[in-house]
């Protein structure tokens, strides 16, 4: 009767001990599936970012009249990267332009909340017409 009961007694923590390392193992494979998505989302993030960013760089050096001098724009956009209103929105674009020496130049930031996940800066030559009579 005692060598039953001893085997039952093996075989319970047996059992434990394989529980125990399923949860250890699953819980690491829930670590890295957790932390895979994260670096999925961030990196989505930063691509729309760029592209968003980008895009206004370029419409800025087809035309450097479409932003004023030292003034700061801000573009909203929601947890889907769609346009929306200040209060609604999870991340915003700014866009100031700066002149100098014929030089104006462009700065687009990007942020999350308010922190900034990636900013661009670019600069275009301003030919001045100088028309003498």
């Amino acid at each position: 009767m005692k060598n039953i009961n001893r085997q039952t007694h093996i075989f319970i923590f047996e059992l434990v001990i394989a529980i125990a390392f399923f949860a250890l193992a699953s819980s690491i494979c829930v670590q890295f599936f957790v932390k895979a998505h994260s670096l999925s989302k961030e990196t989505n993030d930063i691509n729309i970012s760029m592209n968003l960013a980008t895009g206004y760089v370029e419409e800025f050096l087809n035309d450097p009249t479409i932003y004023q001098v030292n003034q700061e724009y801000v573009h909203y956009y929601d947890e889907n990267w769609k346009d929306c209103h200040k209060k609604n929105s999870t991340y915003s674009i700014k866009i100031y332009c700066s002149d100098k020496d014929s030089i104006e130049t462009i700065h687009v930031r990007v942020y999350h909340y308010h922190k900034k996940i990636y900013s661009i800066t670019s600069d275009q030559y301003i030919k001045e017409d100088n028309h003498e009579s």
